[in-house]
């Protein structure tokens, strides 16, 4: 006879064996035909219509008596407030089942199917859910039917519900969840502190407001999980796939999310003080407001990023991807973004004063109106760039690329542009004074009323520009190249032009009291 162990299939009902009768056999008759009259069992008890379950003597219930229950009829598969503390119950089926502000602290629940079960405010301290469904998957798990007298048994897929099971407010701390199916499960307001949830799968679950405080949350698959306002402090989210997740206004403090694909995930108002994303893909991600403060940001991929608004200071951004990121009025002082790209970024009143942007690439960024004042951006590439209005006040851009860039009205009072290229950039009222130019490039520039009192230009080249109502009192241009240059209309009162070439040079109409020509080439007369 086939050996089924029913326990592991709670719905199963084995059919009649084959040689006992399926129906109550007539009583034999007594000497006369008549049926003999068959008096009550006065000792039998009626049984009670419901039953009360039955607990072991600790007052808990033991494995086989949630076997046996789970068979009943399914408005009677409650467990509501039972104590199913240290119970076995792995690799059973307990699908759909109520276990309301039920105590499974301790229990072991390693590969239990638990789909749609009700879970709210359960107490599951320490327990283990080691591959446990949770989760919307169906169950595969097969029901044993007996059918009519004579006929094998029928094995079929059981109708498991689709829903995840309902975790509300549970409290799961500590609890080991690695590699459990959680997929669609409700664990709003739910405590997971320290839990292990490693390689869990947690597609579109509903965790808003969880604590998930020091938990382990590495390589889980989440995306499109629900973890608003959701307390993630110190929690290990190393290869976490949180693609599409809804984090906002979340608490991800000091978290570990290196390697991390956070794509198109809303992490609006996000805290992620600390945090450490680095090589984590956050392409596309909505971080609005987000708190970045001294985050690790190394390596990681920002392309197409919001990160309007958001507190970035003293971030640590070095070869970070922001190409086509919007940071407008975004705070990144003193962060570091040496070597970042931000090609098309969207910078406008930004604040990166004390950045340093060494070996960066804005390349047609858009930076006006932008604080850039003490900026270390030494080699910094800013072709086509849009720095309007901005502040560079004693910026420090020496061997920068600033090629076509347009500066219009910027105060760039003591800047440090040292060997700098700015030829076709336009200065046109720009704030030059004290600025450190020497052996620059200004080829092409347009100069229109920009001020360069007291400026260092030795050696630098201004060939072919238009200098009209350009201020260049007490400048040194020592050794300047200005070859076909238009002085016209401009002030060189106090200047230094010792050494200079001024070779097809313009200077009628031009003030120069006190201007030394000494050494000077090509003047004209």
């Amino acid at each position: 006879m086939l050996n089924i162990d029913f326990t592991r299939y709670p719905g199963a009902r084995p059919s009649p064996r084959w040689d006992e009768p399926t129906v109550e056999q007539p009583a034999p008759r007594a000497a006369g035909g008549q049926t003999p009259r068959r008096e009550p069992n006065r000792d039998r008890e009626t049984p009670a219509r419901n039953p009360a379950p039955t607990t072991s003597d600790a007052g808990k219930l033991t494995r086989a008596q949630v076997v046996r229950r789970m068979g009943e009829p399914r408005h009677r598969r409650s467990f509501a407030g039972e104590d199913l503390s240290a119970v076995d119950l792995s690799r059973l089926e307990l699908c759909g089942a109520d276990f309301v502000e039920v105590n499974l602290s301790g229990a072991n629940l390693c590969k239990t199917n638990l789909g749609g079960a009700d879970l709210r405010r359960a107490k599951l301290v320490g327990a283990n859910l080691g591959k446990a469904n949770l989760g919307i998957r169906p169950s595969l798990g097969l029901r044993l039917e007996g059918i009519a007298q004579g006929h094998p048994f029928r094995m079929a897929k059981s109708n498991a519900p689709q829903v995840g099971a309902d975790l509300s407010g549970a409290d799961l701390s500590n609890a080991d969840l690695a590699s459990a199916n959680l997929s669609g499960a409700k664990l709003i307001q739910a405590n997971l502190d320290g839990a292990a949830m490693s390689r869990a799968f947690l597609v579109s679950a509903l965790m808003t407001r969880a604590s998930l405080i020091g938990a382990d949350l590495s390589e889980i698959k989440a995306s499109g999980v629900h973890l608003q306002e959701a307390n993630l402090f110190r929690a290990y989210l190393d290869y976490a796939d949180l693609s599409g997740a809804q984090l906002k206004g979340a608490r991800l403090v000091a978290a570990f999310l290196k390697n991390a694909i956070l794509d198109r995930a809303n992490l609006e108002n996000a805290d992620l003080t600390e945090a450490h994303l680095e090589e984590c893909s956050l392409s596309k991600a909505q971080l609005r407001g987000a708190k970045l403060f001294r985050a690790r940001l190394v390596g990681t991929d920002l392309q197409g990023a919001c990160l309007e608004g958001a507190n970035l200071k003293k971030a640590n951004l070095v070869g970070a991807d922001l190409t086509g990121a919007d940071l407008r009025e975004a705070d990144l002082s003193g962060a570091n973004l040496t070597g970042a790209i931000l090609r098309g970024a969207n910078l406008v009143g930004a604040k990166l004063p004390d950045a340093h942007l060494d070996g960066a690439q804005f390349t047609e960024a858009d930076l006006s109106d932008a604080d850039l004042s003490e900026v270390q951006g030494w080699g910094v590439n800013m072709v086509d760039a849009n720095l309007g209005r901005a502040d560079l006040t004693r910026a420090n851009l020496g061997r920068a690329d600033l090629a076509r860039a347009l500066f219009v009205k910027a105060n760039m009072l003591g800047i440090d542009l040292s060997g700098a290229n700015l030829e076709g950039a336009v200065l046109s009222g720009c704030c030059l004074d004290r600025a450190a130019l020497a052996g620059a490039c200004l080829n092409r520039t347009n100069l229109f009323e920009t001020s360069f009192r007291r400026a260092n230009l030795s050696e630098a080249y201004v060939q072919e520009v238009n200098l009209l109502e350009t201020c260049m009192e007490g400048a040194n241009l020592f050794g300047a190249h200005m070859q076909r240059t238009d002085f016209r209309g401009s002030r060189l009162a106090g200047a230094n032009l010792t050494g200079a070439n001024l070779s097809g040079a313009a200077l009628v109409r031009t003030e120069m009291e006190d201007v030394d020509l000494s050494n000077a080439r090509n003047v004209p007369t």
